[in-house]
């Protein structure tokens, strides 16, 4: 885990968010539903780790985004390099904080 000080984001400005990997879901299309942080990523690279996979996204503006998903799921959305998918994070499953 990771440890962040700061002061939450409240109202408008500049801020950071910050999730866990295991907090983002991986999806092969623009996911729709219950309120979700969404970015369309190009997958840069996946590995096993411990008991998951980890893959990493490049979005052009935010840049790299790392997701934790299941062996079954990674096998499922059939990843790999250069794979366009969709990462999305539950607005619950994360903090904000002012920069």
């Amino acid at each position: 885990d990771t440890s962040i000080t700061g002061r939450p984001c409240e109202g408008t400005g500049q801020g950071v968010a910050v999730f866990a990997p295991r907090s983002v879901a991986v999806f092969p299309e623009q996911p729709h539903g219950s309120p979700r942080n969404s970015w369309p990523v190009t997958v840069r690279s996946v590995r096993a780790e411990g008991g998951g996979v980890l893959v990493t996204g490049h979005h052009e503006d935010l840049g790299s985004i790392t997701a934790e998903v299941t062996h079954a799921a990674a096998s499922d959305l059939g990843l790999g390099m250069d794979q366009r998918v969709w990462f999305t994070v539950k607005a619950q499953e994360g903090d904000l904080f002012r920069t």
